[in-house]
């Protein structure tokens, strides 16, 4: 019923894909949005601008606290209450924590919407932080830190190293010493200053966007105002290495990517990078075809494309897999031909970036977050439609911007993984 996940920082292209929905903004400053599709299903989620970039250097892994903690206690209603009234009407509830956002979201019966809404308010905009209560998570974080995957070493590393001077650095995980170390006054002063209406985002799926203004014009109980505006967070490039135990090198080799709001910069990366690496079938194969298979020529490697978006900067660039002892021939292969890249069969490659968007958007349980996080910083432009009109040249460029400056995070048996500057 209740489940806890960290999203990869990055709101997906596919969050941009469909027609843009009906924005609105209450009096209180918060931005409500509906896409009404007439599912039985609606998917909810309200989220502010809260994320891990938002963390001051002394808060480190504040915000994975903050996350946890929902299902528990409010300021109005036990914790156990208000999730057994999710239960009793068959929903589901999901915390997330980006490098931009923490949010909550809720999928109910559609006929159920106006009770889901009244708990996300709550679970998501009012936690108590009692004392007692901080104890209990403190299992849970050890646990989230306990069974990351290679991919999440390498995402938060490679975000450590491309955005070393700014906030976009900091992790979606806690430190170990810092489990269990955040007070109840250190959180609601957190709280107090980033759960604000003016930070805020409504928005749901098969669900009229009438019901979502009068919640959140009349009930929602979200503290009015806005929060500090965050700094920017330039890309510097740079790579952090973490040997472990095993066989297999896992890289990200990433360079700058398009930010939320250059929608064609995000339409022409999505088809540089489905020229670059893909599969023939949705779920299959490890290298595929993509032009980097070909110029690898290793049938064991997996090669996949890396993208992840945000309001003032972006990253982009490629997931390798492959036998150590292999890894550093890959890894030159790789950076050679993405500094010498061109893109042949370009529809073919726009066709693909098109079917990679709609795949995205099958799941409104998983787009509802990513549509939240693109109403912050998006332009309300339709993403297969900008796919559409991409040429050459702005694929080229691109890739021009992306072979710039690597930034590069490598996990695993990773002795002869070449480092940055031999690239």
């Amino acid at each position: 019923m209740l489940s806890r996940v960290s999203v990869r920082g990055a709101s997906s292209a596919a969050a941009a894909s469909a027609s843009a929905p009906r924005t609105q903004t209450t009096p209180s400053g918060l931005t409500v949005a509906a896409d009404e599709r007439n599912g039985a299903v609606s998917h909810l989620v309200l989220a502010f601008r809260a994320g891990t970039r938002h963390e001051l250097p002394s808060q480190k892994g504040l915000v994975h606290h903050l996350r946890n903690f929902v299902g528990r206690d409010t300021n109005s209603y036990p914790g156990v209450s208000l999730l057994w009234s999710t239960a009793s009407i068959g929903a589901n509830v999901r915390a997330f924590a980006t490098r931009e956002l923490y949010g909550v979201a809720i999928s109910a019966p559609r006929a159920q919407a106006n009770l889901a809404l009244s708990v996300l308010g709550h679970i998501a905009a009012q936690p108590s932080f009692k004392p007692w209560e901080l104890e209990d998570i403190n299992e849970t974080l050890a646990a989230d830190i306990a069974y990351r995957t290679p991919i999440d070493f390498l995402s938060e590393d490679v975000h450590r190293a491309a955005y070393r001077k700014g906030g976009l650095a900091n992790g979606l995980f806690t430190p170990k010493k810092l489990i269990g170390k955040y007070k109840q006054e250190e959180l609601q002063h957190f709280a107090g200053g980033h759960l604000l209406a003016g930070d805020g985002v409504l928005f749901g799926i098969n669900v009229d966007n009438e019901t979502l203004l009068s919640y959140g014009e009349n009930h929602a109980p979200i503290k009015e105002g806005k929060g500090k505006p965050v700094d920017a967070s330039p890309f510097v490039g740079g790579e952090i290495r973490r040997w472990s135990s095993g066989k297999v090198a896992h890289v990200l080799l990433v360079g700058e990517g398009a930010s939320l709001s250059d929608v064609k910069g995000i339409a022409a990366q999505n088809v540089l990078l489905a020229a670059l690496a893909h599969n023939t079938l949705k779920y299959g194969g490890k290298s595929g075809n993509g032009i980097l298979a070909k110029a690898a020529g290793n049938e064991g490697a997996g090669i996949s494309p890396y993208q992840a978006v945000y309001s003032d900067s972006g990253l982009a660039g490629i997931h390798l897999t492959v036998d150590g002892a292999a890894a550093g021939a890959l890894v030159r292969t790789v950076a050679k031909t993405l500094k010498n890249v061109s893109v042949e069969d370009l529809e073919g490659a726009k066709a693909l970036a098109t079917a990679r968007v709609i795949f995205g958007v099958e799941s409104g349980r998983d787009f509802v977050i990513d549509k939240a996080a693109y109403l912050f910083g998006g332009k309300g432009e339709c993403i297969v439609n900008a796919i559409s009109q991409i040429t050459k040249a702005d694929v080229d460029a691109a890739a021009k911007k992306l072979t710039k400056k690597f930034a590069i995070a490598s996990y695993g048996d990773i002795d002869h993984v070449p480092y940055v500057d031999e690239l």
